[in-house]
Parts: structure tokens; C-alpha cells; sequence
């Protein structure tokens, strides 16, 4: 809905080979069969990458993975974020 609105926008993925799918298919084939994946969305597998100048952050998990996710983020979130 953000990359959609035209705000700069980053997707995290687990991993290198899920991100490097989502980038080529443009859909999340498992979560979200039917739904295109904006052309502008940026898709990593890199932390630092994925909030990189980014003043807003939000983490849009399961929360039996919010904690794991804050942790890894926690060291590359900008200042002003």
C-alpha cells in the first residue's frame, strides 16, 4: 500500500534466495498468490539495506517474530527513526 502511494518503501526478506524470487516474480506466491509487487518496491535481504535513510520503520510480522525482528533491526535503525 506504501510503494503503491508512492513512498519510498522496503520489503525484508528472510533470506537472500526468497528475496531474490519476490524481485523476479514480483508476487509472494505463498502469502499473496494474485497480488503484484510494485516495480519501485525495494526487496532485500539485507537489514541495513532494507532501513537505510529511513525515518519511518514499521514491522509488519507475526508476533512470535516481532521480538526477533526489532533485534536484528535494532543495530542498523537510524537515529531519527
Amino acid at each position: 500500500v506504501l510503494a503503491r502511494s508512492g513512498l519510498k518503501t522496503s520489503l525484508l526478506a528472510r533470506s537472500e534466495e526468497t528475496a531474490r524470487d519476490l524481485r523476479e516474480r514480483r508476487e509472494n506466491m505463498r502469502f499473496l498468490p494474485g497480488v503484484r509487487l510494485p516495480d519501485d518496491l525495494l526487496i532485500t535481504a539485507d537489514a541495513a539495506a532494507a532501513v537505510a535513510g529511513r525515518r519511518i520503520v514499521l514491522l509488519v510480522v507475526p508476533a512470535q517474530r516481532m521480538r526477533e525482528n526489532a533485534a536484528l533491526l535494532r543495530g542498523y535503525l537510524p537515529k531519527d527513526a
